[in-house]
């Protein structure tokens, strides 16, 4: 996500977590990728996205964006946020709700209540998290120290 500023949750480092699933290729044969792959993999796609409060992964429309400038005026405004018209926008809750579904991982909405109810596998500092597992960070604000 091109102009993001890794707000609230980072998709900061993929491991090969050790277990793969099949693909369907359009040849029909069966492509084995690990998860952390394909969460990278889907991630990656998204570079080009844009980021907006309250956005779950559609096409921004004008029209849209003023709802959004209502429900959420102290986090969006079209100077701000004008420039992803046109092109598919996500919050960091749902960039990361869309990310993990591309493995079958169903999250809860909001980053907060994605980091606090979440059944996490590990939760902890980065340096001590395992090298073995898909990574997602959590921070208060843009400029917050890794909880």
């Amino acid at each position: 996500m091109a102009e993001l500023g890794y707000t609230y949750l980072e998709i900061l480092q993929f491991y090969y977590p050790g277990t793969e699933i099949g693909l369907l290729n359009e040849d029909g044969s069966v492509k084995l990728m690990d998860k952390a792959s394909i969460v990278k993999e889907w991630a990656l796609s998204k570079k080009d996205c844009g980021y907006v409060w309250g956005a779950t992964g559609y096409t921004l429309t004008q029209s849209k964006l003023n709802e959004l400038i209502n429900q959420y005026p102290q986090y969006v405004s079209q100077s701000k946020n004008g420039k992803w018209i046109g092109k598919q926008v996500f919050d960091c809750a749902s960039f990361v709700r869309f990310a993990l579904k591309e493995i079958n991982i169903s999250m809860v909405s909001g980053a907060s209540s994605q980091w606090k109810k979440t059944n996490w596998e590990v939760k902890g500092t980065i340096d001590t998290l395992p090298k073995d597992k898909v990574c997602i960070l959590y921070r208060e604000a843009p400029t917050a120290n890794p909880m």
